[in-house]
């Protein structure tokens, strides 16, 4: 009978005493329903608001995050050999540059970046290797002048000082030649965070490609007054078995 009077923009129904209401028995929750898809705009039935359909699941609700992980590996297989090379890997960058030739690949490619920040922004981020601070110099100028060693090999996108297509580095010597001119570091190794996911497989590839996040602490030699400097860094590698 309510679908007769469909095309009517109701806000308000009473319908106390109808016998239609007598027939939903104590919960008219699916009966304020079915009146609302009758008239969606009604707020008011019967002097209350229309009762809404509750969905409910019986999932228990979780009441704590689970524990963090310091380091992840897809593969918990990968975690011995991947720890083993990076030890190696960083040990080599802090003594003599020229020992990382064979852990590149003859065709690999390297880039590095300073993160583009505007000059009225408080704070000062750069990378190299993945170098990061907050430092800025007192007159305010961007980068500051510790982070200059970076310049010429700034290959960030938004912005790069002169042709970027340049600063990707080709081929291991031109990857290795580009290391030896950063600043000398010191890294601390037990604050590296690690997280290794397994690349789908390449066309062409019979190697198997592993894609690593490394962040963590080092000191860097500043190359005016040669004081130590703590740094943070973010590195991305693709290593194939």
């Amino acid at each position: 009978e309510l679908k007769s009077l469909q095309g009517l923009k109701l806000r308000e129904l009473r319908l106390v005493g109808n016998p239609l209401v007598a027939t939903e028995g104590t919960d008219k929750t699916k009966f304020h329903q079915t009146v609302k898809s009758i008239f969606p705009l009604l707020v008011n039935l019967d002097g209350e608001e229309p009762k809404s359909l509750k969905i409910a699941f019986n999932i228990p609700v979780p009441t704590s995050l689970p524990p963090g992980k310091p380091s992840f590996f897809e593969q918990p297989a990968l975690q011995e050999p991947l720890t083993s090379f990076i030890l190696q890997y960083f040990q080599a960058y802090d003594a003599n540059r020229q020992g990382l030739l064979d852990a590149y690949a003859d065709n690999c490619y390297f880039s590095l970046t300073i993160p583009a920040k505007k000059k009225d922004e408080g704070a000062v981020r750069f990378g190299g290797g993945g170098g990061a601070t907050r430092e800025r110099d007192a007159s305010g100028s961007l980068p500051p002048p510790e982070a200059k060693s970076y310049l010429e090999h700034n290959r960030n996108l938004v912005d790069a000082y002169g042709d970027s297509s340049k600063k990707l580095q080709f081929k291991k010597l031109a990857v290795v030649a580009t290391l030896d001119k950063l600043p000398a570091t010191r890294h601390d190794v037990h604050s590296f965070t690690v997280d290794a996911f397994v690349l789908p497989p390449v066309a062409g590839c019979p190697q198997q490609l592993c894609k690593v996040a490394l962040k963590g602490r080092f000191q860097e030699r500043g190359p005016g007054d040669g004081q130590w400097r703590d740094r943070l860094f973010h590195r991305s590698m693709v290593l194939c078995s």
